[in-house]
């Protein structure tokens, strides 16, 4: 005689273990015929980008990307890649590598990125980014876009177009913000890049005829005197700009005054480039004529109104230039004066007053004679 047997079903569950190199679990509830299935789940779970100074970010300015990835599923998940995506015009300058793996990111594990990027003036004022994250089956793990819209001025958009040539017109425009000993000059280079914009577009100065520098040590701005000097030489009609935003200083035993490059030290002129030597120089050559945009101030104090050599302690008056020919100074401030920064407009105050004026005349440069 057969014996028969019952086995009850309904008085357990049956769990079910996956081959031991996966990672799923499947759940199978049979009292309650249910199936549930645990899955790792790799992603962003926070994310923050802040700029370098105001906490908005510029064009030309430093800002920082920093965001959290976590598994928040109930498995371990393996081979996982974590990639930061960039687009062209976006460079990498501190901080983790932009690709990352690890061999395993428990449930709830978090890993936390940080980087210093900066973006070119090329590139575009929206532009996308974007954390591409993998893990060993392609599908447990969810990418992050993000869209990163900079701040503009009133003054950086709207530039006047000229369709008229200046063929004689030749600018050097030195850009200096991120010093290597002293505090930077906020906004320094998207002053020198925006003006570069009008140089090109609104004065209409061929691009070849106009020499941006941005963050220029003393060599590169002795070179681009030099190059004025010889545009003069084989150029007829010559009319020169000469724009400079950055720190100036005087010397403490004559009050003359030096631009600063950036690899320049305050506490030593010898570092430093004079004003006068700047001026005689360009006015020794046949230049129709000269003009001079500079947004600093040669008290030694910075566009915060903070002194660059502490232990001078107070702000001394530059002695006055002497100029010579066919010659013009736009400067942000006199002797004893500060050049201020203009923070909601992100450019120096005189910059971004030297630039409105420029979009509101069109380019019309005698304009700023009947100021």
């Amino acid at each position: 005689m057969k014996k028969a047997f019952l086995l009850c079903l309904s008085c357990f569950s049956l769990v079910i273990l996956a081959q031991s190199n996966v990672s799923n679990v499947l759940s199978v509830d049979i009292q309650n015929d249910r199936i549930s299935e645990k899955n790792p789940m790799v992603k962003v779970v926070k994310c923050e980008i802040t700029g370098d100074k105001t906490g908005e970010v510029s064009r030309n300015e430093k800002f920082y990307l920093k965001f959290t990835v976590q598994n928040i599923g109930d498995c371990s998940a393996k081979d996982v890649s974590v990639n930061l995506n960039i687009p062209e015009g976006i460079i990498r300058t501190g901080g983790d590598y932009l690709t990352q793996t690890f061999p395993v990111l428990y449930p709830n594990e978090k890993k936390i990125f940080d980087y210093e990027l900066i973006s070119t003036d090329e590139v575009d004022r929206s532009v996308r980014l974007e954390v591409a994250i993998s893990e060993r089956y392609g599908k447990y793990s969810e990418n992050h876009p993000m869209l990163l819209t900079f701040i503009e001025s009133d003054v950086d958009i709207n530039i006047p177009k000229n369709y008229r040539t200046n063929k004689n017109m030749f600018a050097v425009i030195i850009a200096n913000e991120n010093y290597r000993t002293l505090a930077p000059v906020p906004y320094a280079l998207n002053d020198g890049s925006v003006f570069r914009d009008y140089c090109l577009k609104t004065l209409g100065i061929p691009s070849n005829q106009v020499h941006y520098v941005p963050d220029a040590t003393l060599v590169p701005i002795k070179d681009e005197i030099k190059w004025l000097q010889d545009v003069c030489h084989t150029h007829d009609s010559v009319q020169i700009i000469f724009y400079y935003a950055g720190h100036g200083i005087p010397d403490e035993n004559t009050n003359e005054a030096y631009l600063i490059p950036v690899d320049g030290k305050g506490a030593n002129i010898v570092t430093c480039y004079s004003l006068n030597k700047l001026y005689s120089t360009l006015s020794a050559t046949k230049a129709a004529n000269i003009t001079y945009f500079l947004d600093a101030c040669f008290t030694g104090a910075n566009r915060e109104g903070s002194m660059l050599v502490a232990a001078r302690g107070v702000a001394r008056e530059a002695k006055k230039q002497m100029l010579r020919g066919s010659t013009i100074v736009f400067a942000a401030a006199s002797q004893d004066e500060t050049a201020m920064a203009y923070k909601e407009k992100t450019h120096g105050m005189f910059t971004y007053f030297l630039l409105k004026k420029l979009q509101n005349t069109k380019g019309d440069v005698n304009a700023f004679c009947r100021c």
